[in-house]
């Protein structure tokens, strides 16, 4: 027997005790919960308008392991928050929306309904030829809002109340004899497992936040906002939907009314120029 076959021979093997404190040594999977966090990093209520760009949406399934980072006071309003997906998808298949426009052309579909509380309701389907990430950026990104919103004005952000989640202030321009409204919102996005997208406003019952202004009408909106669903099989097409419940308050004039749904629901066109414009802006086509 060689020296070398003598050493193997007489190593012994390792004993169950030092097996198990290599085992204790390696580093244990992080959990879903700290993931999240490790992904959003700390948790800072404050917000940097001139920064504040969304790029990324994450899904998050499960909120609970999240909610220590919350202010409590914020509850009410981040419980309704996580709630408006299926608030939104509820919405969207009642059986009272009324067909108004279908521009073939576009590949539009407008419908509206009378919502509850004075509340007029409107919702809006195309497809865009985008993914919904790149859709995501567009609306995330604060620059490019007037580019397909025609009433949008100005906008700020208050508090971040949860993650992906905000108390923000909206404006509207005046809109022939329609005077400019103002909303104190909630601003909520989330993903699917699926990857369907959403991004809803809804009301925050927080106006201490943002004291009214002389001349501007301080409305409701108990819910708005977009779903962006991946077309099965094309990644890179996206259904767009579009739904909006506003309580304007004043008398509004029906045919401004009925001037404002149609504008509003060809949002969704002019939002197809915001991409392109977009990714060519940031070198991404």
């Amino acid at each position: 027997m060689s020296i070398e076959e003598s050493k193997q021979a007489l190593s012994l093997p390792k004993s169950s005790i030092e097996e198990s404190k290599e085992a204790s040594n390696a580093p244990c999977p992080l959990t879903r919960a700290e993931e999240l966090i490790q992904k959003f990093g700390p948790f800072k209520s404050s917000i940097d308008i001139k920064t504040e760009q969304f790029t990324e949406v994450v899904s998050v399934t499960d909120w609970t392991p999240l909610m220590p980072r919350y202010k409590p006071e914020f509850m009410p309003q981040i419980k309704r928050a996580l709630a408006s997906p299926q608030t939104f998808d509820a919405r969207w298949n009642l059986q009272e929306w009324r067909e108004v426009i279908n521009d073939k052309k576009e590949g539009l579909l407008v419908w509206v309904r009378n919502a509850d509380e004075g509340c007029a309701a409107f919702k809006a389907t195309a497809i865009i030829n985008r993914s919904t990430q790149q859709i995501f950026r567009v609306i995330g990104d604060d620059k490019y809002r007037k580019m397909y919103d025609p009433i949008y004005d100005t906008g700020s952000f208050i508090e971040r109340i949860a993650d992906q989640t905000f108390i923000i202030y909206h404006k509207t321009k005046s809109v022939f004899v329609v005077g400019a409204r103002d909303f104190v919102l909630i601003l909520h996005f989330n993903m699917t497992p699926e990857g369907v997208i959403y991004a809803l406003v809804m009301e925050s019952d927080r106006n201490d936040l943002w004291p009214e202004s002389k001349g501007i009408v301080r409305a409701l909106m108990p819910l708005g906002g977009w779903r962006f669903t991946p077309v099965p099989g094309e990644p890179n097409k996206t259904r767009c939907d579009y739904l909006a419940e506003l309580n304007l308050k004043g008398s509004i004039p029906g045919f401004i009314m009925k001037a404002s749904i149609k504008d509003q629901g060809y949002q969704i066109c002019k939002l197809r120029k915001a991409v392109e414009c977009y990714l060519k802006d940031h070198n991404l086509i």
